[in-house]
């Protein structure tokens, strides 16, 4: 529901790529923010998406379940 794909395939650019660089052993992070009032909507989506995928523990991560243990 929000961030990037941790995997993204190469297309066959492998092939025409030059070889490893030091960008290649540096990590990069990207840091996303969900407001407040945003949250039990997106919540609700990324607990349908996940049941449809059969990421169970993801679903309850985002299930009104867990609700009371963020107060």
């Amino acid at each position: 529901m929000l961030g990037c794909n941790a995997v993204l395939p190469t297309s066959g650019k492998a092939a025409t790529v030059s070889p490893l660089s030091v960008m290649d052993f540096m990590k990069f992070m990207s840091v996303a923010y969900v407001t407040e009032s945003g949250y039990p909507e997106m919540a609700k989506q990324a607990e349908r998406l996940a049941t449809y995928e059969g990421f169970d523990g993801h679903a309850r991560a985002v299930s009104a379940a867990r609700k009371p243990y963020l107060r």
